[in-house]
This record gives C-alpha cells, sequence and structure tokens, in this order.
C-alpha cells in the first residue's frame, strides 16, 4: 500500500512538469492540422462534400456526420479508424515522449531533457504505434472474420441457409475472442506504452505485458486505474477552475474597460464564423475581425494550456500504475529504469530489449 501510496502523489508531482505539458501541447497542436487532413483524405473519393476551411471543426465531422445519417456504417468505422490511426502516429512520437520523461521522474533517476525524450520516442517509435496497432487489430480481425463467415448467408436457396447455420457456431467463437480482446485493452491497454518507456523494449513486450498484467488480477487493475484517475479528476478540476476564473476576470477587465459594444461585434463575427448576417445594423468594421481573431486566441490558449496539463496527467497516471503493477507482478523495484546503452559491444537479453527472455528465465 505504501507503495501504491508514494507513486499516487509521484505521479502528481511529476506532472506538473513543464517538460510534459510543453510536449503534449505540440501535439495537441499538431492534432488539429492532422485531423483535417484526415477529413481531406476521407473525402477524396467524393470531392462534392462541404469543404468550408472556415469552419474547422464541422470540416472535421461533416464525413462523420453524413455517413451516421446516411446509416453508412462501413463509412463511419473507415472514417474513425483513418482519424484514429493518424493520431496513433502522431501520438506515438509526443506520447512515447511524455511517457519517457514520466518514467525517468517516477523512478527517480536523473532528469531527461525533452530534446532526449523525443530521440528516445522516435528510437521506439513503432514499438509505441506497433502495440496499439497490434491490440486494435486483435479487435477488428475476429470481427472481419465472423463478417466474412456470415457472407454465406447471403447464397441463394438451401445452400446458403446450411453455410449459415455451420457458421453461426465460428461467428460466435470469433465474436468472443473480438470481446475478450476488447475488454482486456479497455481495462490494460494503457499499459503498452509505459511498457516500451519504462523497460526499452518493442510492442511485442509491450502486448504481452498487457495480457499480463490483466491475467495477475482484473479487479486489482481496475483498481488501481480508478485510483489513478481519481487524482487525474483533482488536479485537472483545479486547473480547469484557474482557467475559467482567469478568462472570466480576462473578460470582465475587457468589457470593463473597452466597453461592451466593439466585443459584442466581434463575438457576432465568431459565431457567425465570418461577416454576421446583421453587419451593417451592428457596424461590424474591418478592424473588428482583429478583434475577433485575439479573442479566439486567448480563449483557445487558455483551452490548450488546460488540455496540455490533462495530457501530462493522464501519462503520468498511467506510468504510475504501470510501475506499481510491475512491482507487484513481476516484483521489480519501482525504481528500476531501463536505459539503452550508449556504448557498442555486447548486451544482455534485457539490455537488447528481449525482456520476455529474462522474465521467462527469471520464473
Amino acid at each position: 500500500m505504501s507503495t501504491t501510496r508514494e507513486m499516487w502523489h509521484a505521479a502528481g508531482r511529476a506532472a506538473r512538469d513543464d517538460r510534459k505539458r510543453l510536449l503534449a501541447l505540440q501535439g495537441l497542436l499538431w492534432s488539429g492540422p492532422l485531423l483535417v487532413l484526415g477529413s481531406f483524405l476521407a473525402r477524396l473519393p467524393d470531392p462534392g462534400g462541404t469543404d468550408d476551411l472556415r469552419r474547422p471543426l464541422h470540416y472535421v465531422l461533416d464525413p462523420l456526420l453524413s455517413a451516421w445519417r446516411a446509416d453508412q456504417d462501413l463509412a463511419l468505422f473507415g472514417y474513425v479508424g483513418l482519424q484514429v490511426l493518424l493520431l496513433a502516429l502522431l501520438w506515438g512520437l509526443f506520447g512515447g515522449a511524455i511517457y519517457r520523461l514520466a518514467a525517468v521522474d517516477l523512478t527517480r533517476q536523473s532528469r531527461e531533457h525533452g530534446r532526449e525524450a523525443l530521440a528516445f520516442a522516435r528510437r521506439h517509435w513503432r514499438g509505441f504505434v506497433g502495440a496499439r496497432v497490434a491490440l486494435w487489430l486483435g479487435i477488428l480481425v475476429p470481427l472481419a472474420g465472423a463478417v466474412l463467415l456470415a457472407l454465406a448467408g447471403r447464397l441463394p436457396g438451401w445452400i446458403g441457409a446450411v453455410l449459415l447455420a455451420v457458421a453461426v457456431g465460428g461467428t460466435i467463437l470469433l465474436a468472443i475472442a473480438a470481446v475478450v480482446v476488447a475488454s482486456v485493452n479497455g481495462v490494460a491497454g494503457f499499459l503498452a506504452g509505459p511498457t516500451v518507456a519504462a523497460e526499452d523494449s518493442d510492442a511485442f513486450d509491450a502486448v504481452s505485458r498487457t495480457f499480463t498484467y490483466a491475467s495477475h488480477g482484473l479487479p486489482r487493475l481496475v483498481a488501481l486505474r480508478l485510483l489513478f484517475a481519481g487524482g487525474v479528476l483533482i488536479g485537472t478540476a483545479w486547473r480547469f477552475l484557474r482557467m475559467l476564473a482567469a478568462g472570466g476576470l480576462a473578460w470582465f477587465a475587457l468589457r470593463t474597460g473597452a466597453g461592451p459594444d466593439g466585443l459584442d461585434r466581434a463575438l457576432a463575427i465568431l459565431r457567425a464564423a465570418g461577416p454576421p448576417p446583421d453587419a451593417a445594423r451592428l457596424g461590424v468594421a474591418s478592424y473588428d475581425y482583429v478583434v475577433a481573431f485575439a479573442l479566439a486566441l486567448g480563449a483557445g490558449s487558455l483551452v490548450i494550456l488546460w488540455l496540455a496539463d490533462l495530457v501530462s496527467r493522464i501519462c503520468c497516471a498511467r506510468m504510475g500504475v504501470y510501475l506499481v503493477r510491475r512491482h507487484e507482478v513481476d516484483r521489480v523495484a519501482p525504481t528500476t529504469l531501463h536505459t539503452p546503452s550508449r556504448s557498442p559491444g555486447h548486451l544482455t537479453a534485457d539490455e537488447a530489449g528481449f525482456i520476455e527472455v529474462g522474465r521467462v528465465e527469471a520464473s
């Protein structure tokens, strides 16, 4: 219990590090253009869709809503899968760097610079991304197999009926496999990133540890995750209240000093994402667009800074859960951190990244 309590407090302290927040901020700033790129790629087969980039949120959500309204399930899942894959590729770099910084801080090793963490994430980028993709494929492949088996029912006459009856059993087994992997992924899938960051390992070790730690007591893992999630909520709620207070005070100062007229015109421009319908009545001028841009930039800065802090807290909490669970299952001290060797020569199994070999030999 003392290890869990100490790690819980340490994760909260580590999350307040500006290096992690800066990396999270960079990842968030790149996520927006990446989502727009994903929406553009999804529109290539149908270039006649909505192409209004002045409203980027609508531009990103329009393919999803259109597929939902048209009951095009395959297009909907395909679009979501494309966007998730693009974000996974991006956060395999920035998220991996934050995990590495969290691992160094929580194991009480020497502090790393952000550029060193990014270099580590670039070297292990395939591990960070590959582990997540492997877990997703563990769900999608059985599900796709079940759909393919069910296609036998489309054959005409009694042949289709007989084949469909035979396919029912296989479809049920594949569905069970998909649900099992999905449940493990939903509860313990977050351990993949911390595994690569703390063990200097690859995607295989990350996936195997995810299932190993889940099999050694799922209720305990759920309890740890909820405990550390509570710490994230406490920290981010306080940060959120501070953001609201800062925004409210800034708005009060602006309205008190500059008056409401100019701000009302700027808000009308922001609501319309351009010239408002009643621009003549409001007396909107060209300089009001500058004020609207400044307001949007200020509000967006407050929100994105809060989101960067939230990402940092989530990554540190996940690393804390991983270190506690590793101590409980593998009996590895929470201060243990595997670091890539800086000098060439013969490597042990652990140093080379084959963590599973070392663990099998130890057991």
